[in-house]
């Protein structure tokens, strides 16, 4: 701020030297107007008024940055928003994710109790069936087809161990 401030007071100092040596009058023709007036106002005026039209400008510029940064401002606030919904929602999936692998893992433990617990049955079953087909068969009674005929009695083998998974 202060190397710009003492940039213009140097120029302004030399415009008003340059106007000071050019005291002539000169004649100024603009449109319709024509006039004699003394060359240091004319140069006076003429840096006035493009001091004028450059601070409108700039000014004009300043304006539309401070909208432009307004709104990216807005923007960056809709962002961090979007942000910090999304690390909730991550740190919401994380710990679903941890208690999930948890889940599995009973699961898993689950499994593999149930199938040791399933050989064993199977186990179980080969030593029944195995013991089942030395004993003397089964006699069987029939029930009566007709209320008049008496049941006859049958007389079968027990299942085999293929039998009995069929």
């Amino acid at each position: 701020m202060q190397v710009s401030f003492i940039l213009l007071l140097i120029v302004s100092i030399f415009i008003a030297i340059f106007a000071i040596q050019n005291g002539e009058t000169v004649s100024i023709d603009l449109f319709f107007l024509k006039t004699e007036m003394s060359q240091a106002l004319v140069i006076l005026a003429s840096v006035g008024l493009g001091a004028l039209v450059a601070v409108v400008l700039s000014t004009f510029g300043k304006v539309k940055r401070l909208r432009e940064i307004k709104s990216l401002n807005k923007r960056v606030k809709v962002l961090e928003d979007e942000q910090n919904r999304l690390k909730t929602q991550l740190d919401q999936t994380s710990e679903e994710n941890t208690s999930l692998q948890s889940i599995n893992a009973d699961l898993k433990l689950e499994l593999d109790t149930t199938e040791r617990n399933l050989g064993d049955l199977k186990q179980q079953i080969k030593i029944v069936s195995t013991q089942d087909q030395i004993k003397e068969p089964v006699v069987e009674v029939e029930s009566p087809k007709e209320e008049d005929e008496p049941a006859e009695p049958k007389e079968t083998l027990p299942e085999t161990e293929a039998e009995s998974t069929d």
